[in-house]
């Protein structure tokens, strides 16, 4: 068995196969190449030692031939495009930051107020009461200011009017004279009440008020109220909803629409 074994003679794979040449052309170096391995060293670098790392590197000549020619392109392309067409340029970059920043137009702002509209009305039973409140007030100040200058028993003349009951007259005549005086003031100067001013009403239009007419019509709308005793007219106009007395005197009551 031992000299069947000696027989044989073991031999790398590659023998045969025709890796063996390739490996030998690769692994012979050639005579070209050993000159061009080895670098000659100067004597100067040789006998000064680390001065050989103060030499300058050899650089890619890639990169300056890309730098400069990105140097030359650049300064064709600022040279060749007009000033015109930079400015169109940022125009554009502005406007779509700004899409409407180029074309709004200042608006005008007109501090003119509209002009108020009005419409006829009629009676407004809430606006009569407040002004009736306001008369009445006005009548116990004129009753108090009486009796503080008169020094006269208001109670015992009330229990004991007498035969003529003068009291009740006077005290009616005092009332219905501060109504009238009430109504015709404040609508000749202002051209409203109170109580038709907390409603929006007044008593014909603004351009009215003044006038020599306005104040005739009022004179003759409020002796008229105070002669039906001012009931009549305020009833007939809620019943027909509208202002009858104004039909009568043409000077109606207006609402502020």
């Amino acid at each position: 068995m031992n000299d069947i074994m000696d027989e044989f003679e073991f031999k790398p794979l590659t023998e045969g196969l025709g890796f063996q040449n390739r490996a030998s052309q690769n692994t012979t170096p050639s005579p070209q190449a050993k000159t061009t391995s080895s670098p000659q060293i100067p004597a100067a670098t040789q006998n000064t030692g680390f001065s050989s790392l103060s030499t300058p590197l050899p650089r890619n000549s890639g990169t300056t031939s890309s730098t400069n020619f990105n140097s030359t392109a650049s300064t064709d392309l600022q040279s060749g495009l007009p000033s015109t067409t930079v400015d169109d340029i940022l125009k554009t970059l502005q406007s779509r930051k700004n899409p409407g920043l180029l074309n709004s137009k200042p608006t005008k702002i007109d501090a003119t107020p509209e002009k108020t509209q009005y419409r006829a009305a009629s009676f407004e039973i809430s606006a009569g009461i407040l002004d009736l409140m306001l008369v009445l007030a006005i009548n116990l100040l004129c009753v108090i200011i009486l009796l503080m200058t008169t020094k006269v028993d208001l109670f015992a003349n009330l229990y004991n009017p007498g035969s003529d009951s003068l009291i009740f007259l006077s005290l009616g005549i005092l009332f219905a004279g501060s109504s009238w005086i009430y109504l015709v003031t404040t609508r000749i100067f202002v051209g409203f009440t109170p109580g038709e001013w907390v409603f929006d009403q007044r008593l014909g239009l603004p351009e009215q008020t003044g006038q020599a007419l306005y104040s005739l019509k009022v004179f003759l709308r409020s002796t008229l109220v105070l002669l039906t005793g001012f009931v009549v007219f305020p009833v007939l106009s809620l019943l027909f909803g509208r202002d009858l007395l104004g039909q009568i005197t043409g000077l109606e009551v207006m609402r502020k629409v």
